[in-house]
């Protein structure tokens, strides 16, 4: 009995201790030595073996990428014999406005209420293609000229720069587009973690335009909250998205779970349901029609010569992928999670905490000293870590998966750990002190 109790006392303990510290972590886990060490890992290692592979519905209209891919460039032949572009740094808007007209003269026949909802472009038109960006060339001036025909969805374009030569158009149709709202600008923020690796996007940046300083919201952000007929101006959005780099804001990935080549051109199906990747030259009238329907389609690089690109911190295919992939991802993490990540409620992971600490602590000391192996310390402690991150990792992915809230199983392990350390410390520490004491009074 008396050993129960000593048991129970130290477990209790442990308990208090690890839950004190986890609600100095829990209020500290912005701060980048702990996201970057505790909440990168335990989510990265969520989403590599419970998400990533997993196909996963969501609340999104359908969601088309359309890749300019070495498909697209060998056919318009903008790309060599040794795979190198030939275009030069920007890639040709006349290429771009081309394929706006190919998906307006496709969606012709549809009903109004069947035409996609928005179009986002993910190309940089900061400059103009001519030196000194004071001119526009005839690729230039041709994407004005379809940028201002009148369509039925809306069209969403990065803002990059302080200067954007569309946005500041002096084109008179273009500016009444842009106060219509039918021509829109949006920052394409991402964020780069002090390891390389992006996980977190970038809810606003802000910019100059006509001389005044405007935020502009994330274009994923933006298309589905624009989606949703959500009329949150952007100082209401930034109440719920700030740019806090914490979990608020991480971005779900899934992997790709077929590829198709069809020679000369591809497609990609998606662990995430309703998103389709296609080649950009792929012929519209061999997709289902019905993908169209109300979608958000997305159109962005990923060609081999493509200098887009971002590391992931695990995917099934590929560690890397290219800018519009990684936003196509933050759309469909937007739309799973109906907005940004929310943390578990704070004093239910305390309970959970304190509880999966007592509770199994206690278990394996008892289990231990009916085996007789209590002096084997370091057996114990691979078998309460073990048994402890196993739980821990399952609650976390419970209430991931039931009510898509994040609970860091990490932290408990990393607390756990050090609370063994701390103990093992005190034990030699006083089995040293009565050694020394020992020798003395001989």
């Amino acid at each position: 009995m008396k050993k129960i109790k000593f048991y129970l006392f130290e477990s209790l303990y442990k308990s208090v201790i690890a839950t004190i510290f986890f609600i100095i972590v829990y209020q500290f886990s912005y701060i980048e030595i702990i996201r970057s060490n505790i909440e990168d890992i335990s989510f990265d290692l969520l989403n590599k073996f419970t998400i990533e592979n997993r196909v996963q519905e969501t609340t999104s209209p359908n969601v088309l990428l359309f890749k300019i891919d070495d498909y697209f460039l060998k056919e318009k032949k903008l790309l060599d014999d040794n795979n190198t572009t030939t275009y030069g740094y920007l890639f040709p808007r006349d290429n771009i406005a081309a394929f706006i007209e190919k998906l307006d003269d496709f969606i012709i026949e549809f009903d109004k209420n069947q035409k996609p909802h928005s179009l986002f472009i993910d190309y940089d038109f900061s400059y103009t293609s001519l030196p000194y960006n004071n001119e526009l060339s005839k690729e230039d001036q041709n994407l004005i000229d379809t940028l201002k025909k009148d369509r039925d969805y809306k069209i969403f374009l990065p803002k990059t720069n302080n200067f954007n030569f569309i946005e500041q158009s002096t084109d008179i149709k273009i500016q009444q587009l842009i106060k219509e709202k039918k021509l829109n600008f949006v920052s394409v923020g991402l964020i780069e973690s002090s390891d390389g690796v992006s996980r977190r996007y970038l809810p606003y940046r802000d910019f100059l335009n006509n001389n005044q300083m405007q935020s502009y919201t994330q274009a994923m952000l933006t298309l589905w909250n624009d989606f949703k007929n959500n009329t949150q101006d952007n100082t209401k959005l930034q109440n719920t998205f700030t740019n806090k780099n914490d979990i608020e804001n991480r971005i779900i990935f899934k992997s790709y779970a077929q590829k198709i080549d069809e020679g000369e051109f591809e497609t990609y199906i998606s662990n995430w349901k309703k998103f389709y990747v296609y080649s950009a030259n792929y012929p519209f009238d061999e997709i289902i029609e019905d993908n169209f329907y109300g979608s958000i389609i997305l159109l962005g690089g990923t060609h081999s010569n493509n200098d887009d690109v971002f590391n992931i911190a695990s995917m099934k295919n590929s560690d890397v992928l290219s800018g519009i992939e990684v936003q196509a991802n933050v759309l469909m993490t937007l739309f799973y999670l109906n907005g940004k990540l929310e943390k578990f409620d704070f004093y239910k992971s305390c309970m959970i905490i304190f509880s999966a600490f007592l509770i199994i602590n206690l278990v394996v000391e008892l289990i231990f000293d009916l085996l007789n192996l209590q002096e084997r310390r370091s057996l114990e402690f691979i078998v309460l870590l073990i048994i402890l991150s196993a739980v821990l990792f399952f609650i976390s992915y419970y209430i991931f998966n039931t009510y898509k809230q994040w609970f860091n199983w990490f932290i408990p392990v990393i607390l756990f750990e050090t609370i063994e350390i701390l103990e093992t410390i005190k034990k030699y520490s006083k089995d040293s002190y009565t050694k020394i004491k020992n020798r003395r009074n001989k």
